[in-house]
């Protein structure tokens, strides 16, 4: 399972209504990730952390025609870390 982090860069929407499409989305979102942890950075700007346990089916979706006509109506970007845990030594 893979930690990642997502940054997500908006044109469009403000913070509350890509907020309110992104847990719209959960049933979608339980194909491939949970525990999603969601932080606004700014009215333009939002952090999203989960734990992917199906990254190709997240792949797909991210590749489907469906997720860029959402990112072109939406004016979103997306950015994609993936985290690693580290002893505190």
């Amino acid at each position: 399972m893979l930690n990642t982090m997502i940054i997500v860069h908006m044109k469009e929407p403000k913070y509350a209504e890509w907020k309110e499409a992104f847990d719209g989305d959960k049933e979608r979102q339980a194909h491939f990730m949970k525990d999603a942890v969601v932080g606004r950075v700014d009215e333009r700007t939002a952090m999203v952390t989960a734990d992917v346990f199906d990254r190709p089916a997240l792949q797909a979706l991210l590749k489907s025609d469906e997720f860029h006509h959402m990112e072109n109506e939406m004016g979103l970007s997306h950015e994609f870390f993936e985290l690693t845990p580290q002893g505190l030594n």
